[in-house]
């Protein structure tokens, strides 16, 4: 380092250099400095502008969509895992990339151009390098998150008839396990599961073993808390939460044709009922941060939206577990 500064003291590359040293040091302020005068001495200088844009991309501001549809292109070239979907989504295919930007993720060609997309085909091994590289784990528990929330809103809704009666639940119990589609709609769950816990424990894994690289996840979500802390704990207990949850409702002592009983019996039991409740609490910690962090990965923070998907989070996670909650109450009052 001190010998680039010494043969060329004011090239774009030597600040770029200044800026990558000072953010693997945890000095950010030093870091965006170093960017910034990289891309002032030269606009030309991809590389420079990507790493300004990625460091402010957790703050809100624009200039990470911008340096998305600008640099893509030829950052995607140089680094198969310079993934740059943020300019995708923020701030959208109409402000972004509609207005004639180009954007390239992982060489894989897909251009925009005046809200029309023109796609060539990917090739394998640059999608088997998108998924196996460190932002594409965090993509792919991102987009399976996400699926598993949609899941449990439907889950839920579908649970609330017990509070109809036992006819209309044990009518709609029937109807599920009858259609064709239910074994397909399974397997298709089970593999967003297991992609969702094999990429989260991979990032987990990698994280620890980097924990130099800490800082670049506490500094873009603004610190830790409760909720993010324990994630690496939350997300087994519901592993496990889900196991017994399957044995007892759908692998165990089944009653014939009549859910709602096994409901009623199973909920009617204090200690499974306190179970359940604390279970749901851990969900509406993991919820909590979950959320949000599905949105960031996939680079839809924008201006102003980190608040908002921040509350989002906390209500997202407050009403999925209380309404899960709701049962094993339901349950021991009416025993």
């Amino acid at each position: 380092m001190a010998h680039l500064q010494q043969q060329f003291p004011d090239h774009s590359a030597t600040y770029w250099a200044q800026g990558a040293l000072a953010e693997t040091r945890g000095k950010m302020g030093e870091a965006r400095a170093a960017y910034s005068n990289a891309v002032a001495r030269d606009r030309g200088n991809h590389l420079a502008r990507y790493s300004l844009g990625q460091l402010l991309s957790g703050r809100g501001n624009r200039e990470w969509a911008k340096a998305a549809t600008e640099s893509g292109a030829y950052v995607g070239h140089v680094d198969h895992d310079a993934v740059l979907v943020s300019g995708f989504w923020s701030p959208g295919l109409g402000g972004g990339l509609g207005a004639g930007g180009k954007l390239e993720v992982l060489g894989l060609g897909s251009l925009f151009r005046g809200g029309g997309l023109c796609y060539h085909r990917p090739p394998m091994d640059s999608i088997l390098r998108f998924l196996t590289s460190s932002i594409g784990k965090k993509m792919v528990t991102a987009v399976t998150g996400l699926l598993l929330c949609f899941f449990l809103v439907g889950h839920l809704a579908g649970n609330l008839l017990l509070f109809v009666g036992q006819d209309a639940f044990n009518a709609y119990a029937r109807t599920l396990s009858k259609n064709p589609l239910l074994i397909p709609v399974e397997l298709v769950l089970l593999a967003i599961l297991i992609g969702h816990v094999m990429s989260a424990l991979r990032v987990t894994l990698e994280n620890k073993l980097a924990r130099s690289k800490d800082y670049l996840v506490e500094e873009a979500v603004g610190g830790r808390n409760p909720a993010s802390a324990t994630m690496w704990l939350t997300g087994p207990i519901i592993l496990v939460f889900l196991v017994v949850h399957l044995y007892n409702f759908k692998y165990g002592n089944i009653i014939e044709d009549d859910l709602y009983t096994l409901v009623v019996q199973t909920f009617g039991n204090p200690a499974w009922a306190l179970f359940y409740i604390a279970c749901m609490l851990v969900l509406a910690l993991h919820l909590n941060h979950g959320f949000r962090s599905a949105f960031q990965s996939l680079g839809a923070i924008g201006d102003g939206m980190g608040c908002i998907l921040k509350c989002l989070g906390y209500c997202f996670g407050i009403v999925i577990s209380a309404g899960f909650i709701l049962f094993p109450l339901w349950g021991l009052l009416i025993k």
